[in-house]
């Protein structure tokens, strides 16, 4: 997905969790000034933002703060990109106006059970 936010192809990502995990696979360094709203069981709106920085290592998840603030103002940035969580299926409400859905099979963590999923998936898109 970051492939396709770097490259400017999308303007704005709805994430639908898994309603029985914690909805936080992504990565926080994405995230514009490295903050995040809380995912607990209602939508949140969050906002991807990458930065470059060739002059500064990329900080650490125990960096200090002033160490964060240095690299994010010394940085190039891209453009902000709405990233709004879904985290409990109750929530999930589209008009089907959508450009692209992603969805990914893992073999290795997903149990062969759960491959109905797919063919239901197939019924609402157009696979290219």
């Amino acid at each position: 997905m970051l492939f396709t936010v770097a490259y400017r192809w999308i303007s704005s990502i709805v994430y639908c969790g898994n309603p029985h995990g914690e909805c936080n696979d992504y990565l926080l360094d994405t995230l514009k000034d490295f903050k995040e709203e809380p995912i607990w069981d209602k939508p949140v709106q969050n906002t991807i933002q990458l930065l470059y920085n060739p002059d500064m290592p990329f900080p650490q998840y125990n960096d200090t703060e002033y160490v964060k603030r240095q690299y994010i103002r010394n940085s190039r940035k891209e453009p902000e990109v709405p990233f709004l969580i879904i985290p409990t299926i109750e929530d999930v409400h589209f008009d089907g106006n959508y450009d692209f859905a992603v969805l990914a099979q893992s073999p290795n963590y997903t149990p062969a059970s759960a491959d109905f999923i797919m063919d239901i998936f197939r019924e609402y898109i157009v696979e290219e």
